[in-house]
């Protein structure tokens, strides 16, 4: 026969086990309090944010959210169409009628000589690159409906050998898609960049005017979806990704892409834009990396 246990240690186990659990409770509202919290909030109604450095809880994601908007990074020099919440009208064309898209792909110009009796011209990597973008581009089995080129001699011959293998369109040229400085870059390097030089005075206007010629919802009256080919330089694209994201234009040296490259833009007719992809270089081997 098992001994019984006495009654007295079972009412002492017990007696024990609330001791331990009125502490915890105890323990646990304080810690609570120490931080400024109501032990009798719903947790679930806020967010708490641990901060393991200064050993606190602080804020909540409504507060760091109003937090955030008060501080703006868009409050930069010559940050031309920054915002802070999308602007669905930011190529003024509310009006326009229209459901179709625009998938507008840039490609940079293949690279060339820097010098020489050649200067500017199409190096012979640069007719590598400029070749196998166009065989990319057909590749697509994508009719396009429109091509546009930079008048510069290196976008010039890029699009020239591209308009071999897409010959059914005629090739716009554009004085205004010139390669260019589209603001006073941030960071910037000491001693290297002037605000006052007068390329910035040149070129800031010009770039604008050509990202409001090019850059936009579809005309009025267009019933299908436009692919248009464009071939300009590495800054133009890099200001032509920022201004359409609405974020600040500043940053324009810090998106490099490739010699050869593609980005690909697509402007809905709702004022949405997205960035499909950035300076694709699948087509290129490593080694044809260049710019």
């Amino acid at each position: 026969m098992k001994p019984k246990c006495p009654i007295n240690i079972v009412l002492l186990v017990f007696n024990l086990c609330l001791f331990v659990a009125q502490y915890l409770v105890f323990m646990s509202w304080s810690g609570l309090k120490k931080h400024g919290l109501n032990p009798s909030q719903n947790l679930d109604d806020d967010v708490f944010v641990y901060n393991a450095g200064l050993n606190k809880l602080e804020g909540s994601d409504k507060s760091m959210e109003e937090k955030q908007k008060k501080t703006p990074n868009c409050e930069i020099s010559q940050s031309d169409g920054c915002n802070i919440t999308w602007n669905w009208n930011w190529d003024g064309r509310e009006d326009t009628k229209v459901k179709v898209n625009r998938f507008l792909y840039l490609v940079r110009h293949g690279q060339y000589y820097g010098n020489g009796p050649y200067e500017k011209h199409l190096s012979p990597l640069g007719h590598i690159q400029a070749t196998k973008v166009a065989k990319k581009l057909k590749s697509w089995n994508i009719t396009f409906t429109r091509f546009i080129s930079s008048t510069s001699i290196r976008a010039a011959e890029t699009a020239d050998i591209i308009h071999q293998f897409i010959d059914y369109l005629n090739v716009e040229y554009s004085d205004q898609l010139k390669e260019g400085w589209p603001a006073y870059p941030e960071p910037a390097s000491p001693g290297l960049w002037n605000k006052n030089d007068q390329i910035f005075a040149n070129d800031v206007p010009r770039l604008k005017d050509a990202f409001d010629k090019y850059i936009h919802r579809a005309d009025s009256g267009r019933e299908t979806d436009s692919n248009e080919i464009i071939v300009v330089h590495g800054n133009v694209i890099s200001y032509a990704v920022l201004r359409s994201l609405q974020v600040p234009i500043s940053r324009w040296l810090r998106i490099a892409v490739l010699q050869g490259s593609i980005t690909l833009i697509q402007i809905y007719s709702d004022g949405k834009v997205d960035i499909r992809f950035v300076g694709d270089v699948g087509h290129l081997a490593k080694q044809e990396w260049s710019g």
